[in-house]
């Protein structure tokens, strides 16, 4: 489905299109366009339709101030349970006008949704800090992960000198 989800998103959004592939960066020697190299696959799929509604968000803001589309994807991630879209515009300048305030401010909403946001099938869920990492689930993904960790934790249990039993 990433494959589709990324050509679908290439498609509708042009400015979301990728350069250099990881495989022709390393052939320079050096990698340096994190979004070319791993595109849209830092994210679980529950999150597809939230980056696609991010996505229309911004290209609306960009029709309301008719202005041409100056934004460049650096890297889409998820990072301590939440959705981070980093971006440059490529007027390279550190005044921001009020469209690319705008634009910023779509992103931190969008952030701050996805911790509500189940990561795996995209149902209304809650940052869970209690697993191996800190990541938005719904409870039915949650237990199923719960109950993967008891799983393991059984599995690797050490036993002591008084659990094992002698049989000389």
């Amino acid at each position: 489905m990433r494959k589709e989800f990324e050509d679908a998103i290439i498609a509708e959004y042009p400015f979301m299109r990728r350069g250099m592939s990881l495989e022709e960066q390393e052939e320079q020697g050096h990698i340096d366009d994190l979004y070319g190299a791993y595109g849209l696959l830092d994210f679980g799929d529950g999150w597809v339709d939230l980056v696609h509604s991010m996505l229309d968000e911004i290209s609306e803001c960009y029709k309301k101030y008719d202005k041409p589309i100056d934004l460049k994807p650096i890297r889409a991630k998820e990072k301590w349970g939440s959705l981070r879209f980093l971006v440059v515009f490529s007027n390279n300048t550190t005044d921001l006008t009020a469209l690319h305030k705008e634009i910023r401010e779509i992103i931190h909403s969008f952030r701050a949704k996805s911790e509500n946001v189940c990561f795996l099938c995209g149902a209304e869920g809650q940052l869970r800090k209690d697993l191996a990492y800190v990541i938005p689930l719904c409870d039915h993904h949650y237990v199923e992960r719960i109950n993967k960790l008891k799983l393991l934790e059984k599995r690797t249990t050490i036993h002591t000198r008084e659990d094992v039993i002698d049989f000389d």
